[in-house]
């Protein structure tokens, strides 16, 4: 509609304004940014357990490989157990400089691991 924040942001996402502390690059809600965040951590818990216990991929984190190589539910546990109160923190304070340029790279990273899991499962499945 015009005249609404949400007009005012080319209709990108809701509740981000360009004015707005809540928002990256001055076109996305950072709230929205920490949700894609969340997915592809449980994209990269599933997929990790999927590969380490039916292909028997391992686990490139050292600590994480730790974890997982005692069990799987332990693996998740621990994965979520140290991924939550970050997504907790970061959205806590999102109006922030550092939360921004950290999601930046967070996100980034998370982008590369669900492409290291494709590539794995046109390799492995197809």
């Amino acid at each position: 509609m015009p005249g609404t924040r949400q007009d005012e942001c080319c209709g990108f996402l809701p509740n981000a304004g360009p004015n707005d502390g809540n928002v990256l690059f001055g076109v996305v809600n950072m709230k929205y940014i920490i949700r894609i965040l969340a997915c592809l951590i449980l994209l990269d818990l599933v997929a990790t357990s999927v590969w380490y216990g039916v292909y028997g991929v391992p686990e490139q984190n050292p600590v994480m490989a730790f974890f997982i190589s005692k069990s799987i539910l332990l693996f998740a546990v621990t994965k979520l157990f140290l991924s939550v109160p970050g997504l907790y923190i970061l959205s806590a304070h999102s109006g922030h400089w550092l939360t921004k340029v950290g999601l930046v790279f967070l996100v980034t990273s998370y982008v590369e691991v669900s492409l290291v899991h494709a590539y794995l499962f046109n390799e492995l499945i197809l």
